[in-house]
């Protein structure tokens, strides 16, 4: 299963709306349509090739801002890495990143310095 976003929706958007749209590029397993606050919703498609061809195929339509869905998990751990690399300006602990100072970049590899 591919769980699609679809956001910047019109507030009176329904769940059947979103189905019409969306059904033509493959099984729907449920509709999720925010409500407070509104505008954006979740599809979740059987076969992850089909919400990418969705994807590709209504992405701007509309307005709409069409995506794949990161998980919780992803969003928290985007969410961890971006705060320690930000947060602590460059002190990340088992995360590979460059850091920008006034001696050039440099990579972090878990190391303090």
């Amino acid at each position: 299963m591919s769980r699609v976003y679809v956001g910047n929706l019109d507030p009176r958007v329904t769940e059947r709306e979103l189905e019409d749209e969306f059904h033509t590029y493959g099984v729907i397993r449920s509709v999720w349509v925010a409500r407070r606050p509104p505008g954006y919703a979740f599809l979740d498609f059987d076969d992850p090739r089909d919400a990418h061809d969705a994807i590709r195929a209504l992405d701007g339509k509309n307005g709409w801002r069409v995506e794949h869905a990161m998980s919780a998990v992803s969003q928290a751990t985007l969410h961890v890495n971006v705060v320690t690399v930000v947060g602590l300006e460059g002190v990340a602990a088992g995360v590979g990143v460059a850091v920008q100072d006034t001696e050039g970049a440099r990579a972090m590899d878990g190391e303090m310095g």
